[in-house]
């Protein structure tokens, strides 16, 4: 395993450790948490897109990139958006701040 696919497994069990992953909601809140550790601690990084597909991958969750989104929809500085898709029905959610 490389250095950053190291650290990143190592950051995602620290991040997702309080969470109950037995059940899609635990995994949906865990996966949150990483999206958010992303935006606030990585987003500078080059890698950022890699730590968000590891946390993807080990929560059964389709990977999301920072950088596909904000190519698509023009976001004020600081402001962020997201969208779940669920997998056992045809739920979709919007999130994001009010900017």
């Amino acid at each position: 395993m490389s250095k950053p696919a190291e650290r990143y497994a190592q950051l995602l069990d620290q991040i997702i450790r309080p969470f109950d992953l037995t059940h899609d909601f635990g995994r949906k809140r865990a996966y949150e948490a990483a999206i958010e550790y992303a935006r606030q601690h990585l987003i500078e990084d080059p890698h950022c897109n890699d730590f968000l597909k590891v946390a993807a991958k080990r929560l059964g969750f389709a990977a999301i990139a920072f950088d596909t989104l904000e190519s698509r929809v023009k976001l004020p500085k600081n402001a962020w958006l997201d969208v779940w898709i669920s997998d056992e029905d045809d739920e979709v959610a919007l999130t994001g701040t009010r900017e």
